[in-house]
């Protein structure tokens, strides 16, 4: 591991300067999407790692290109699995910023026009 990425796992994340409720909330938001991603990926590859025994096993090693042809595919499979997983939790978290804003709009345009 790099002494960049060990910075992050090592710095503290108990700051003294409290955060504000907003970034509470959308750092709890991206967190679950990060920890709902990787449960499904560990799930998956587990999955992989038992279909990849059972292929050699049925299979052997004559079939070797076969046996990794199908893996890569599988592999690549669940990579886009994820990354699709991804792009669509980002685009609630957007979704849902954009319609806790548009309300707060109206109800100004709202309080000027009855004013």
């Amino acid at each position: 591991m790099d002494t960049q990425h060990s910075n992050v796992f090592t710095s503290s994340t108990n700051s003294s300067n409290p955060i504000p409720k907003e970034d509470k909330v959308l750092e709890r938001e991206i967190t679950t999407v990060i920890r709902d991603v990787l449960s499904d990926l560990k799930t998956n590859f587990k999955l992989q790692k038992a279909q990849v025994k059972k292929n050699v096993r049925d299979m052997g090693i004559a079939n070797k290109q076969e046996i990794l042809k199908h893996t890569h595919e599988r592999l690549q499979s669940i990579l886009t699995d994820a990354k699709e997983q991804i792009r669509v939790s980002i685009e609630k978290m957007e979704s849902k910023e954009e319609s806790v804003v548009v309300p707060i709009e109206e109800d100004t345009e709202n309080k000027q026009g009855n004013e």
